[in-house]
């Protein structure tokens, strides 16, 4: 139930798609003083309004101290906004679970929706390639494709469906029966890697603030690797890390900053799977008939995907 009191939301939100460069974008767009963009990046709450938390996973517990649903915590996270023009919010389970957009209109009708697409089968087997760096996915790519649909049925959650993420038609078609064509911005991950300053003075005109882009950090954030020592790796992902070694005195930004860069020295980027290039022909050939059908709804040309 809303609540009574005045409160804001978004007025734009990025809904993935996942390993597009989200994570990024995100970070880029707190950059800008006109934005104020939800202190936690992926609440998951238009994917998950009222509903109760319960997936199957080895992993998926984790899920119930991240997924936000209910309405009056979402708005808690924009209470510290002030005189920003564009608010945002980026939860990557929006595009894939496709009822999310009848709840984002629903709560705010005129949301502006932003789209990041990349290569299908480039995003799927980044998506399995950061599972397994951070020790979620223990099967090979093949294997664990093969699984998606018994672990889809056996409740696990939805990041482990890699191929069906990547099935981009109909995730898009949705918003575009549900929001005005001029409400959504679809934009492309090779753009990002390519200019990522053009790339994010087109988001900015989008969201109606100021093209600039001086200033900005272009790191490249949630690159995918392998951790150098998998005992380190797993310890920073317990709770132990923050709660014990940490204590509970230490303001939380110190902890998170403590966090990061532990994590960065136990990370080797150059370390990472491979993907076969027989897996990557089937698969080219798999995602054709929906990248076609796609590139109707867009009017372009993906045919470098194919």
């Amino acid at each position: 139930m809303k609540p009574v009191n005045n409160y804001k939301l978004p007025n734009f939100i990025i809904v993935g798609a996942a390993k597009s460069g989200t994570t990024s974008v995100d970070q880029y767009l707190r950059q800008h003083p006109e934005v104020y963009m939800c202190p936690q990046k992926e609440p998951y709450f238009f994917s998950f309004v009222n509903k109760k938390i319960d997936f199957k996973g080895p992993y998926d517990s984790i899920m119930k101290d991240v997924i936000v649903t209910d309405f009056n915590e979402y708005v808690s996270f924009f209470n510290n906004v002030t005189d920003q023009k564009a608010i945002g919010e980026c939860s990557n389970s929006y595009l894939f679970l496709t009822h999310s957009a009848e709840e984002i209109k629903k709560y705010i009708p005129d949301c502006k929706i932003i789209i990041i697409l990349r290569d299908p089968v480039e995003r799927a087997f980044s998506h399995y390639a950061q599972h397994v760096m951070i020790g979620h996915e223990k099967l090979t790519f093949e294997e664990a494709i093969e699984q998606e649909s018994y672990r889809k049925a056996a409740g696990w959650r939805w990041h482990y469906q890699y191929l069906e993420q990547s099935m981009y038609y109909k995730q898009v078609k949705v918003y575009y029966d549900i929001f005005p064509k001029e409400n959504i911005l679809v934009l492309f991950f090779d753009d990002l890697k390519k200019d990522p300053s053009l790339f994010m003075k087109e988001i900015f005109e989008f969201i109606g603030v100021s093209p600039m882009v001086e200033g900005i950090d272009f790191k490249v954030y949630n690159k995918t690797g392998m951790p150098k020592s998998r005992l380190l790796h797993n310890f920073l992902y317990s709770k132990k890390f923050f709660k014990k070694l940490l204590g509970f005195f230490i303001p939380e930004q110190f902890k998170i900053h403590i966090f990061k860069t532990i994590y960065e020295l136990n990370m080797d980027y150059t370390a990472k799977p491979k993907l076969s290039e027989e897996t990557r022909k089937k698969l080219k050939e798999y995602f054709k008939p929906d990248i076609k059908k796609l590139e109707q709804l867009l009017n372009k040309d993906l045919s470098n995907w194919y």
